[in-house]
């Protein structure tokens, strides 16, 4: 292969991400300073993608660090707790809301409308709710009788729903947080 291919070829390697990509060529001195210079470069880059690619895995295992301690911190508040987009799909949901009144897991429901798991008349009460306050921008408390559950007295609970705005992507995000 002539000193252009073998350059061609490097330069290939390397813009493919192939930081391993070196020059070893015999020519006319200019073309060894050439290949000396790609070979350097190629090594930078290499430490550098490197670098890069060790601070990124340090930010994602921060990221979900916290995001775990912060799942900690949701799951042991003393309230019922569940999050919803725009659409009503379901991001977050609560210890609390998986022991209580509807009984099912954050695996059962996460990503799923809010509207398959809640049902009948509560769904349609709780549907305009959530597109109230997402309209208004303001948060609102509902009070709520407790529906009976082998109990004599029904307990009163307030049910304050939270729009919550994300800056970068202007996406509504409702909290609904039950207190008894």
């Amino acid at each position: 292969m002539d000193s252009f291919g073998v350059f061609k070829s490097a330069f290939e390697r390397l813009s493919a991400g192939d930081f391993s990509a070196k020059i070893e060529i015999d020519g006319p001195e200019e073309i060894k300073e050439f290949a000396a210079a790609f070979n350097a470069m190629a090594g930078m880059l290499r430490e550098t993608f490197a670098g890069i690619k060790n601070e990124c895995k340090g930010l994602v295992d921060a990221a979900l660090s916290q995001k775990e301690f912060t799942r900690k911190i949701i799951d042991t508040l003393p309230v019922s707790l569940y999050v919803v987009d725009r659409d009503l799909n379901i991001i977050l949901w609560n210890r609390t809301r998986t022991i209580g009144e509807f009984g099912k897991s954050e695996e059962e429901v996460l990503g799923k409308n809010i509207t398959e798991i809640i049902e009948g008349d509560a769904c349609t009460v709780m549907k305009k709710e959530l597109l109230d306050v997402m309209n208004s921008g303001r948060p609102i408390t509902y009070e709520r009788e407790s529906p009976e559950l082998n109990r004599k007295e029904k307990k009163i609970y307030r049910v304050t729903r939270i729009p919550f705005f994300l800056e970068k992507i202007r996406e509504a995000i409702l909290f609904s947080i039950c207190f008894l």
